[in-house]
This record gives structure tokens, sequence and C-alpha cells, in this order.
């Protein structure tokens, strides 16, 4: 706060300059965006990869939204993989947003079922973490896609 004072700069605008600078999607290959955190799951004989973006505000997303799903399909052709599913998190938001592609894209909706009301895109609050929050409820959706079969 004293340094806030001292500077005249607001630590909150300050902070998202900074971060939008050094990790916004803005001019980013897709391919970069998808593989900066990404890992490989077999879950129920499936292929899945699951990409975890940090931005600062959902906001970001509307750069790419247009067309960012169908690199994702092609990821999902060139890695030969039954489901692309790429975490856009949000640190100011405190949630996520999670968009999926492949053959198994369904079971994305399935396992993150939310009410949008109409939105383009669903905004999960307070889900953040793959390992606790989005990996157990993608598992038991791609288990249950593949019992049905």
């Amino acid at each position: 706060m004293q340094l806030e004072t001292i500077s005249g700069l607001d630590r909150f605008d300050f902070a998202q300059e900074m971060y939008e600078a050094t990790s916004g999607l803005k001019n980013k290959d897709y391919e970069d965006i998808i593989n900066q955190d990404i890992k490989t799951f077999y879950i129920s004989g499936k292929k899945i990869m699951v990409s975890q973006i940090l931005i600062y505000h959902f906001t970001e997303l509307d750069a790419i939204h247009d067309t960012f799903e169908d690199s994702m399909e092609e990821y999902v052709q060139k890695h030969g993989l039954d489901l692309l599913v790429v975490v856009f998190t949000s640190i100011a938001d405190n949630g996520s947003i999670i968009v999926g592609a492949g053959a198994l894209k369904s079971v994305v909706d399935d396992a993150f079922a939310v009410d949008s009301e109409g939105a383009e895109r669903a905004v999960l609050q307070d889900v953040v973490s793959r390992k606790n929050q989005i990996l157990p409820r993608l598992s038991m959706a791609i288990d249950a896609f593949v019992g049905k079969k």
C-alpha cells in the first residue's frame, strides 16, 4: 500500500498490465497456447490431453474465441487424441472456462454441465484445480461414456 501511494499506481491495474504483457493470449500461436501447460492421460483406454492456461480476465478469450476451437480440432488430429481439453483459468475471475475437442468432446459438457443461460461459454466459478476439480469429473464422464458403448 505504501508503494502504491508513493508511485501513484493502482496495484490491481498494474498487476493486470504486467500479467497481460507477459502471459496474454494476443499474438500467440494457438499451438503454443495449448502447449503452455499440457499433460497426457489415459482414461478408460482413451488418449486425453488436458491443457490449463492461466489468464487474468476471461475477456482475453474474446480475441481468440472465433478460431481457437478449429485449431484445437487440428491439434487432436495431429496428436492422435480422443479428447483435448483446454482449461482457461482466470486469476481475477476465480474460475475456469473449459473447452473440448475431438471425438469425446461431448463428455466435457457432461462433466461440467452448468446453466450458461445462452452464453457462448460457461464460467465454472471456483473451479481452478486440474488435479482436484477437473480430472475427477472428466474421468467419471469418460468412464460413463465408454461404458455406454
